[in-house]
């Protein structure tokens, strides 16, 4: 028994950063027959302690911890049940931070970098002149730039900044509302940037081709930028049941 205690000892921690840990494991809460007492409760509470989260673990260590006992492989998923009402989650790939996430990480972070700035100094640029009541920067096409930036700068937070974070930490870290909640806006800004370039297509479209039907009113050009914005709400809705933290 001590010498699969120590084998188990070695297997490296996926998520060893993590504070949070299993609840106490109870011999008494998972089987009593005499078979399955201290020895081996002791020996998952081992295990427990060593992997905070103990439920998510690679396919590999999962294989190996059915062939080193097999009733240690039966109370793990008793109590993972009991507990978090699942099974142990094997997966095929444990992630894990390498060259290539780090690349990914600097790179995304560089280009947040420069798109934070750029974009900030396009909304102080354009939000300042029409505060000046500049006749230029009162147009339809200035405004849809300004809202342009704006999207532009929750893309550039939540896809460039929070992929480069996510691609260094490797897996998620925060609750399970701020994961819906960064899924939705990921979606969304995307969705946002997308219509706003659409309705700039279509306002210099109707200047050239149509120009007493452009959107150079501004009322008319306020509401379709509230519709696109509703619009992106709408359609980035789903995002918020089709993601879930696996704690």
């Amino acid at each position: 028994m001590q010498e699969e205690l120590l084998e188990l000892n070695m297997l490296p921690s996926r998520d060893a950063h993590m504070d949070a840990l299993p609840p106490p494991i109870n011999s008494s809460w998972i089987i009593s027959d005499a078979a399955y007492d201290a020895d081996l409760a002791e020996e998952l509470q081992a295990i427990a302690l060593l992997y905070p989260r103990w439920n998510v673990l690679p396919a590999e260590e999962c294989e190996r911890l059915q062939l080193a006992n097999s009733s240690l492989w039966l109370l793990l998923n008793l109590h993972s049940n009991s507990t978090t009402g699942s099974p142990v989650l094997c997966l095929e790939h444990a992630p894990q931070l390498d060259l290539l996430g780090q690349v990914q990480a600097i790179t995304l972070g560089v280009l947040f970098l420069l798109s934070l700035v750029g974009n900030l100094l396009t909304v102080y640029s354009i939000s300042h002149k029409q505060k000046q009541k500049s006749r230029q920067f009162q147009s339809s096409v200035y405004n849809l730039i300004f809202h342009l930036s704006i999207a532009d700068l929750l893309v550039t937070v939540t896809c460039l900044f929070g992929e480069a974070l996510w691609s260094y930490c490797v897996s998620w870290l925060a609750d399970n509302f701020t994961c819906k909640l960064f899924k939705f806006l990921q979606v969304f800004s995307l969705y946002l940037s997308t219509f706003v370039l659409v309705l700039i297509g279509l306002d210099r479209f109707l200047a050239v081709k149509y120009p007493m039907k452009s959107l150079s009113t501004k009322r008319r050009c306020n509401r379709l930028i509230a519709t696109v914005w509703l619009l992106s709400m709408f359609l980035s809705s789903p995002q918020v049941s089709f993601f879930n933290n696996i704690n």
